[in-house]
């Protein structure tokens, strides 16, 4: 499924917080766990005295890997907060993923459209999650007839389309496509284009292990 339309195949149910996997590769930012945030959101569970359908906080975020693996994506905070007022199940909205890069470009998309900006390491990272997901490869069938004339390639997004996506110009995407993905680079945007078009995972790493501290220990 395409990366801009899995938000539109979600749904929202209550999930135990022992069935969340919380990997902190997943989270985009630096910082993991922002205290005086979980605070705010202790209280706002407090407020609804141990019903969890009287809980006034959005919905987190989870992506469904495979039959059994739900990774925490977007909510950390959310998530703390309910551990540390022992609020043993979340509300929750579930999007299917097919790797962990999607997962990782997941959480780097709701940082993007939520909260505070990110910083320039952040969304450099943001990017290479994009390319790592292969968000590129999903391109948008309504575009204009103008705008798909100018792709390498017609399922591959241009340049432009990548920075409106993470919201930067389209000279900085040329310049960390070149820096980080030289072989995608090459191959679909460089001038010729005389490569032939392989993906190439080279500056994709496999996440690692998961640490053993819980948001809670975190904040604790």
């Amino acid at each position: 499924m395409p990366c801009n339309e899995r938000n539109n195949h979600m749904t929202i149910a209550r999930f135990a917080l022992s069935d969340i996997a919380v990997e902190p590769s997943i989270q985009s930012r630096s910082s993991l766990i922002h205290p005086p945030t979980v605070t705010r959101y202790r209280n706002t569970v407090r407020a609804a005295g141990g019903d969890v359908e009287l809980i006034r906080l959005p919905p987190v975020t989870l992506a469904r890997l495979g039959p059994s693996t739900l990774y925490l994506v977007d909510g950390f905070h959310r998530y703390a907060a309910h551990e540390a007022e022992g609020v043993e199940t979340i509300a929750a909205q579930v999007v299917e993923v097919g790797s962990v890069e999607e997962a990782k470009w997941l959480a780097a998309q709701g940082n993007l459209r939520n909260g505070l900006p990110l910083t320039p390491k952040e969304s450099r990272e943001a990017f290479r999650r994009f390319i790592c997901a292969r968000c590129h490869e999903k391109a948008d069938p309504e575009a204009k007839p103008g705008v798909v004339r100018q792709r390498p390639k017609p399922n591959v997004m241009t340049l432009g389309e990548i920075g409106m996506e993470l919201g930067k110009p389209k000279s900085t995407i040329h310049r960390w496509m070149e820096n980080d993905f030289p072989r995608i680079h090459r191959s679909l945007y460089g001038k010729g284009q005389e490569e032939p078009v392989d993906w190439d995972s080279s500056s994709c790493t496999a996440p690692p292990p998961m640490r053993e501290l819980t948001p809670l220990e975190v904040v604790n």
